[in-house]
C-alpha cells in the first residue's frame, strides 16, 4: 500500500491520503499540487489541493485573472503577493479559476472577468 497500518489506524506515505492510503494528491510534472499548493494528505485528509494565491484548479496548474508569477515564484513553487489576482478587486475561485468581484459600499461594484469593470 501507501502507508502503513496498525492496529486498523494507517499513516500515510507522503502525497496519499485517506483513511487507507489509496488517495493520491495531483502531482502533475512530479510536483504535489503542481508546487503551487498544499495538499490536504495523510489518513484524515481527502488529497485535494488547497492552491497558493495566483494558482487555481484542482491541481493548481491554472493561473488565476491578473496574475503573473514573478520568475522568482516559478523557481521556487511559492505564491506571490496576489496583489493584482482579479484586478485586487476580488478573489479568485479555487475550484473555476474565475474571479468572484467584490461588491459593497467598502469596496465598490466590480465586474467583468478580471474585476476591472
Amino acid at each position: 500500500g501507501q502507508g502503513h497500518c496498525d492496529n486498523g489506524r494507517c499513516t500515510c506515505h507522503l502525497g496519499y491520503a485517506t483513511r487507507s492510503c489509496a488517495v493520491m494528491c495531483p502531482a502533475p510534472l512530479g510536483r504535489v499540487c503542481a508546487g503551487h499548493g498544499i495538499c490536504n494528505e495523510t489518513s484524515t485528509g481527502d488529497g485535494k489541493c488547497t492552491c497558493l494565491t495566483g494558482h487555481a484548479g484542482a491541481d493548481c496548474t491554472t493561473l488565476c485573472p491578473g496574475y503573473t508569477p514573478s520568475a522568482e515564484e516559478e523557481e521556487d513553487g511559492l505564491g506571490g503577493s496576489g496583489a493584482m489576482v482579479c484586478g485586487g478587486h476580488g478573489r479568485c475561485v479555487q475550484a473555476t479559476a474565475r474571479c468572484a468581484c467584490s461588491r459593497g459600499a467598502a469596496w465598490g461594484h466590480w465586474n467583468g472577468t478580471g474585476c476591472l469593470d
